[in-house]
């Protein structure tokens, strides 16, 4: 699933989606997500829809504290994957500087 995903990412591109809505996404999915995004230096675009697909609160701070500094614009969906209020908060204050907390959808 996410690992597989994650292997075959497009290292040099400027925008990116991934609807990965209602796969299950478990913890070393979530890492070698976070590993592909990482190394992808020139994204400026992400929108990473995620929602139903069970990603626990350490997976989803894992993808965000990964993000490229290069990026301008960030949308990820975490609707329906059980994070509670305290960790939506706190996933909020790790978006990096300059991207808006609307940036995460819970």
């Amino acid at each position: 699933g996410a690992i597989a995903l994650a292997q075959h990412l497009p290292r040099g591109v400027l925008r990116l989606w991934l609807g990965l809505g209602g796969c299950s996404i478990g913890r070393d999915g979530a890492q070698a997500l976070a590993r592909a995004l990482r190394e992808m230096s020139k994204l400026e675009r992400l929108h990473l829809d995620c929602s139903r697909c069970r990603i626990s609160f350490v997976g989803a701070k894992n993808l965000l504290e990964q993000m490229p500094s290069s990026l301008t614009s960030l949308l990820f969906d975490f609707r329906g994957c059980g994070i509670d209020v305290e960790e939506r908060q706190d996933l909020r204050d790790m978006l990096p500087e300059g991207l808006s907390a609307s940036s995460v959808i819970f």
